[in-house]
């Protein structure tokens, strides 16, 4: 099961923090908003989350959500990922190659925080 907590930082800006067990799996839903308002997904469009071990660092694991606008995370990522912390971002990809970034990973300035832990279990 994911745990998401939405924080503030100081400067009132939104970050997430994801947390999943080790060997666990979970299901969330990524529901893009534009100007306040709930986006329905275009034919062509999607959506990502991407996880990586740095800030700037490649992504581990890149899993795309589907039609319903699920990301699953399954045992195959799990397995990549070991216990430690991780930072991600949430993409919507439109068709005409367009891209828009609404959950982020840390900006140079460190204003945008979204973490992703995966912790042990009991």
């Amino acid at each position: 099961m994911i745990s998401i907590t939405k924080k503030r930082t100081p400067s009132n800006e939104h970050y997430y923090d994801f947390v999943l067990v080790k060997n666990d799996t979970g299901v969330f839903k990524a529901t893009p908003k534009i100007d306040g308002q709930e986006y329905e997904l275009q034919d062509g469009d999607t959506i990502d989350l991407k996880i990586s071990k740095t800030a700037d660092g490649e992504a581990l694991v890149t899993i795309v959500a589907d039609a319903d606008n699920e990301i699953a995370i399954t045992d195959e990522h799990s397995e990549l990922l070991v216990v430690g912390n991780y930072y991600c971002d949430i993409t919507l990809n439109y068709a005409d190659g367009n891209r828009d970034t609404f959950i982020k990973i840390p900006s140079s300035n460190g204003s945008a925080i979204s973490n992703f832990h995966i912790v042990y279990g009991v």
